[in-house]
């Protein structure tokens, strides 16, 4: 189901639409399909000034994609160093909560964060592997706190039903069609 949080469209008009970012929600699929201006993980947080869209997922499958894509990244690219340690989402949910486990400082770091730590590492511009990769920072510091309001928040788990919404509405292309790209 999609969320609307502007009741009165008439606004919306002049302003420009925006694709806030959150990572491993369907977010390269829908920019590659109906190409909105699009922020990066580092910059997608609503502003006023522009139609704020976004994605969210259901937290346990968003964190099963997260580490499938982190872990393709650390073991096969060689591109990230966040799961060298950790061979299974099982590993690291065993570390987490175990704190005589040896990595269990390494998976808190991960999989713990405050909202100082999401904006030290958006605002530095952290790629994952240095620090505090955003790919595992919760969906809400994405869409709430930033004085402005996602005006049309999709749910991954609805999308094909949510984008509809938005062709119907004249939000996005309504010729356009999703094309996903990651499963």
């Amino acid at each position: 189901m999609i969320i609307f949080n502007n009741k009165n469209r008439e606004h919306l008009s002049s302003k420009k639409v925006v694709f806030l970012h959150i990572p491993k929600n369907a977010g390269m699929a829908f920019i590659r399909s109906f190409h909105p201006i699009n922020e990066s993980h580092n910059n997608s947080f609503p502003k006023k000034s522009e139609i704020n869209i976004a994605i969210v997922r259901n937290p346990e499958k968003r964190l099963q994609s997260i580490f499938a894509h982190l872990w393709e990244r650390t073991h096969i690219e060689k591109n990230a160093g966040d799961l060298k340690n950790f061979k299974t989402l099982h590993d690291l949910a065993e570390a987490y909560y175990d704190k005589s486990n040896p990595l269990h400082k390494k998976a808190l770091d991960l999989l713990s964060w405050t909202r100082e730590k999401f904006r030290n590492a958006v605002y530095t511009n952290l790629q994952c592997g240095e620090a505090h990769c955003v790919h595992w920072a919760p969906q809400n510091y994405y869409v709430l706190g930033h004085g402005s309001k996602v005006d049309y928040l999709l749910k991954f788990e609805n999308l094909d039903s949510d984008i509809g919404k938005l062709k119907e509405l004249g939000i996005i292309n309504p010729k356009e069609n999703m094309i996903m790209f990651n499963k």
